[in-house]
């Protein structure tokens, strides 16, 4: 079996350094200024109108004040009962709250128009409402192409506040879809969807912490998602916290799944009631949920390259903070591991994210909070996997000397920011080396280690996205959050910042897979093709029925240009350390006439053009081009029931006994 390895450069090379450029970013006033300053939410960026070009939903709360500057005034005068001022005190002062939705769509790259849901900016106008989008606060909105129609729709947490409300909501919380009618959005009901917050820090990891992935490969993508949910009964507001597991249905439904088998029996942590006995065959299925959790983040990944989404998890639970790693069965079900002396560090106040850190093929995990020690020590986690298919990883800190800065409430983001083949992280939150509200860039040193080259604006109580917003190439930065105005007149408030990547050189397309096929076997579809071999690359399929326009991918992309339509679950791309006879399969789709696709995307997130077959199905059986063979073991019909010879063409039933085994074209 053949390894990647991290790319190797001679110290002669090298000399004195490890890593590439250093300054990779500058802020862009003109941009940031186009931008809504809002707080309590994040930036969603995709193609939403598959034009080839990355928009953004930007939502949140702003506070509108007739001259924009949406600032906070330290003081606020104090008068008496006649008006006349008699002293000041700290406070807001004339402050008009709003919460907020914008969808700015690009009209070429790295510039945009955009249409507003709730507060329009006074001096900018917009086409009030008319992307039907909700505002959202305290949300985190994504976009996902739920009904396979390839078209991207929205998904969004939030809370009723300041303005705008969903009717019915408890509590003032909400879980809303939005289904895309040919760029125009029609609100879906997703009210069995938890929903909630937990009041305080950056949205991306105390909010609703959302993932997105077909775990069961049936070829729908399906909704993970941590919170603490509210709900109203008798009158009063209740809350607990949750991991939960929503199934996609294919009819435009979510279903909430119990398929969690516990470590191992145990009457005590695991009664009975866990389990569904079948009387006649003694099969037991789970009927247990997930370890409810909060304050953190759960996120999908193929850990093992077993072809399966299994689920990391850390937080609160009502055990403590823990951290949790479930296996997937590839039968629909997950076994929750033994993590017991493995190393793993449960933190709150947390970020995960899930990349090929040092280029051998398999997902690595990374991990930044708040651990339970007497002092909450603020951690910086990297567990590398060994690469066994056993989920053993080695663990290294920020305390040993990983580089990565040890942060709470973190807003946390990972690809290859130069171009060098290694991924760099960007990270947003409380720091325990300098204290207070900071973005850092870290880029990877060839030895594995991070150094933090850069800082950005600093802001709380928000949340930054990345995707090659301007078209040259190079990553982008957006986002905004309640902060030090920075420009000395010592007044807080919103803030909306773009900062440009400015390295373009070793921007290019991977290679394009080779040996793309499809098949069918025992109800299920496989698409093979042969890997590229470079470190740091996965693979992104798709399944499309040519004549309904059905489309099933791992992540969603343009499938004639190969541009990525979104930029935020990328960790459910395909790796593996097998550079050859990798593959993909997925539950039988309808009968129909299928294209499928292959494309190699780099950890820059540069992408090839897809690799494609195509494959017919009839009767869910696998209709291919093929000379008959007469060779007295199968028996060939016509349709109309006749018995054929070698040498005919037309569309067969081919029988092995009394078994139908294929369809021949």
């Amino acid at each position: 079996m053949k390894h990647f390895t991290r790319p190797l450069l001679l110290a002669a090379v090298l000399g004195s350094a490890t890593y590439a450029q250093a300054q990779v970013f500058s802020f862009d006033a003109a941009k940031a200024d186009f931008f809504a300053p809002v707080h309590r939410n994040t930036p969603a960026i995709g193609d939403y109108n598959n034009d080839g070009l990355p928009d953004v939903y930007y939502g949140g709360q702003g506070m509108n004040k007739e001259d924009s500057k949406w600032t906070w005034d330290i003081t606020i005068d104090v008068k008496d009962e006649e008006g006349n001022v008699i002293g000041q005190q700290p406070g807001r002062q004339d402050l008009s709250w709003w919460t907020v939705g914008y969808l700015f769509t690009s009209a070429t790259p790295g510039a945009w128009n955009y249409s507003a849901s709730y507060g329009p900016l006074i001096e900018q106008g917009g086409d009030f409402g008319a992307n039907g989008l909700p505002p959202s606060t305290y949300g985190t909105p994504r976009w996902f192409d739920y009904n396979n129609d390839g078209q991207l729709d929205f998904y969004t947490t939030g809370k009723n506040e300041y303005g705008w409300s969903i009717d019915g909501a408890p509590d003032g919380w909400y879980t809303l879809l939005y289904k895309n009618e040919g760029g125009k959005f029609v609100q879906e009901s997703l009210a069995q969807l938890p929903c909630g917050n937990n009041e305080k820090g950056n949205p991306s990891s105390n909010n609703s912490s959302i993932s997105f992935g077909d775990y069961n490969n049936d070829g729908y993508t399906d909704i993970l998602i941590q919170c603490y949910k509210r709900w109203s009964e008798d009158g009063e507001t209740k809350g607990a916290r949750a991991l939960e597991l929503y199934k996609n249905m294919g009819d435009g439904s979510f279903e909430m799944q119990k398929v969690f088998n516990p470590i191992a029996y145990d009457e005590n942590k695991h009664p009975a009631d866990l389990f569904d006995t079948n009387e006649e065959t003694f099969e037991t299925t789970p009927t247990m949920i997930a370890k409810p959790m909060s304050h953190g983040a759960a996120i999908f990944g193929d850990l093992n390259n077993d072809g399966y989404l299994d689920i990391v998890s850390t937080g609160y639970s009502n055990d403590g903070i823990v951290f949790y790693i479930y296996k997937n069965n590839g039968d629909g079900t997950f076994q929750e591991l033994n993590l017991e002396d493995k190393g793993f560090v449960g933190v709150y106040e947390s970020e995960l994210a899930l990349a090929d850190v040092n280029n051998d093929g398999w997902l690595d995990i990374i991990s930044l909070g708040t651990d339970d020690t007497p002092n909450s020590t603020k951690r910086g986690d990297i567990y590398l996997n060994k690469c066994d298919g056993e989920f053993n990883f080695d663990l290294s800190t920020a305390a040993n000397g990983n580089g990565l800065y040890g942060e709470s409430e973190a807003c946390m983001r990972v690809v290859d920011l130069n171009h060098d083949g290694l991924v760099d992280i960007i990270s947003s939150g409380w720091s325990h080396v300098n204290g207070g509200w900071e973005t850092r860039v870290f880029y990877q040193n060839f030895d594995g280690t991070f150094t933090h080259q850069q800082s950005l604006r600093h802001f709380d109580s928000g949340a930054w996205e990345i995707a090659d917003l301007d078209g040259d190439g190079a990553i982008d930065l957006i986002g905004g959050g309640w902060g030090d105005r920075n420009d000395g007149t010592q007044q807080y408030g919103c803030f909306a910042d773009y900062y440009a990547g400015q390295e373009t050189e070793g921007i290019e397309a991977p290679e394009a897979p080779s040996n793309v096929t499809a098949s069918m076997a025992d109800g299920k579809l496989t698409v093979k093709w042969d890997g590229t071999g470079e470190a740091g690359h996965s693979y992104n399929v798709y399944v499309k029925n040519v004549e309904t326009g059905w489309i099933s991918q791992i992540v969603p992309a343009d499938t004639e240009t190969g541009k990525l339509k979104v930029f935020h679950n990328l960790q459910t791309t395909l790796r593996s350390d097998n550079s050859t006879g990798m593959q993909y399969t997925i539950s039988a789709p309808a009968d129909g006439n299928y294209e499928v696709g292959v494309q190699t995307v780099k950890s820059d997130w540069q992408t090839s053009v897809f690799t494609k077959a195509s494959i017919s199905i009839i009767d869910g059986i696998q209709s291919i081009d093929k000379e008959l063979n007469d060779n007295g073991k199968e028996t060939v019909y016509s349709l109309s029931g006749a018995q054929v010879k070698n040498g005919a063409h037309g569309v067969f039933i081919v029988k092995k006994g009394n078994k139908v085994t294929k369809v021949i074209k």
